[in-house]
């Protein structure tokens, strides 16, 4: 009961307040583990707060830690979500009492009229553009490539990668460089 409640808590502040008061790197390394849960009201309140995190953040940023975690059937549900939703149009719909005493205005919809938050008509109009979404590279953790090369690999004819790379069969330099590139495919090194 704790894990639905904290998500969907989670889900509806993200939505009210954004990834400028909610930071998302935290849920993005927490959430894993609940696409794994025997409850089906948690693992769906965990799918909700996969689509709410990635109309904030891209798909790009929440493809690593989230997507490719999920089981097939659930990340087919996912991503049909998030193409109804559209990546990129979350908007916050509440401010924190600092923006709002600051004039901070929150646009509802697509009109640029401000929302009224104080009950008065004074508000005057908020030339905020929307900000672009967030790179992939901020919420990535990094890898550490040096030490899975040091390591011998697997294929038993393949020596190790420095051996490898000035050898004279080029067979042997291919393998050492597709290693390579297998290892360095990640967003943060």
């Amino acid at each position: 009961k704790c894990a639905l409640a904290s998500t969907e808590a989670l889900r509806a502040a993200l939505a009210s307040f954004g990834t400028g008061v909610v930071p998302p790197k935290p849920i993005l390394k927490g959430i894993a583990h609940l696409f794994e849960s025997k409850d089906g009201k948690v693992r769906d309140a965990a799918k909700e707060l996969t689509v709410e995190l990635t109309r904030w953040l891209g798909v790009d940023a929440a493809r690593k830690d989230l997507l490719e975690k999920m089981r097939a059937g659930m990340r087919a549900e996912v991503e049909a979500s998030v193409a109804k939703a559209g990546v990129g149009s979350a908007r916050a719909t509440r401010l924190t009492r600092k923006d709002r005493a600051n004039g901070v205005f929150v646009s509802a919809g697509d009109d640029s009229t401000p929302m009224d938050v104080d009950g008065d008509d004074s508000a005057a109009p908020s030339a905020a553009a929307p900000a672009p979404l967030p790179d992939a590279y901020e919420f990535a953790d990094p890898e550490s490539v040096l030490d899975k090369l040091e390591k011998a690999p697997a294929d038993k004819e393949q020596p190790k990668f420095w051996d490898a790379v000035v050898s004279g069969k080029w067979k042997e330099r291919l393998g050492a460089l597709s290693q390579l590139r297998a290892l360095a495919d990640h967003p943060k090194l």
